[in-house]
């Protein structure tokens, strides 16, 4: 059987510009090429209806959320006239409760999605979300790792570790901008907070 990730993409013209068609296609392509089967959909300017119907239509599980995020306020979708829509934290919870025997993994690859992310991993067993502003380069990078390790039959938990790790490869040159510093060892390179996705699980099916 194969495992169907459901892309929800959200881009208002009113916010910043993201490469969400660069990350889209990337992760078409990965999930492709993989050697386990993967079936991928895709729903673009999503509205707060339109998450419900995706999720009982497709029946991912994975869900992978590509877009805006506001911290407290919630999640920037948009509405039937293409304004600036939030859905908030417990709405999106409330929502994934519905789908918790589902869906196993839920990617929220946008800017201050951590109380998010927190909220659906009561539901949830995997949701990664961010706690800081992320780049566009960053999230491209997470994504490739992740699902990279995902199609080579890694874990979920183990798959977030290669998305990280790609990180970490891409800005590698980061200190090229800093004063160099000599390290007695690989570990003792910092890269920066806001670059770094944070996994929730949900302890209580774990």
């Amino acid at each position: 059987m194969k495992t169907k990730v459901l892309i929800l993409a959200s881009n208002l013209q009113r916010t910043t510009s993201l490469g969400l068609n660069q990350e889209i296609r990337n992760l078409s392509e990965i999930i492709k090429s993989s050697s386990v089967c993967f079936e991928i959909e895709t729903r673009l300017a999503v509205r707060p209806q339109d998450l419900q119907t995706a999720l009982l239509e497709v029946k991912p599980r994975i869900v992978h959320f590509c877009g805006h995020g506001e911290g407290e306020l919630g999640l920037v979708l948009e509405n039937n006239w293409g304004q600036l829509y939030l859905a908030s934290t417990n709405t999106l919870a409330d929502l994934f409760r519905h789908f918790s025997q589902q869906i196993e993994c839920v990617l929220l690859n946008a800017c201050y999605t951590q109380v998010q992310a927190e909220a659906i991993a009561k539901h949830i067993n995997f949701v990664v979300g961010m706690p800081q502003p992320i780049l566009d380069r960053s999230a491209i990078a997470f994504s490739a790792g992740f699902y990279s390790a995902l199609g080579a039959g890694n874990p979920i938990g183990k798959a977030y570790d290669f998305g990280r790790n790609c990180i970490h490869s891409e800005f590698g040159d980061l200190s090229s901008s800093r004063k160099l510093i000599a390290v007695k060892d690989k570990k003792d390179i910092i890269v920066p907070h806001h670059l770094i996705p944070k996994l929730f699980t949900n302890q209580s099916n774990i």
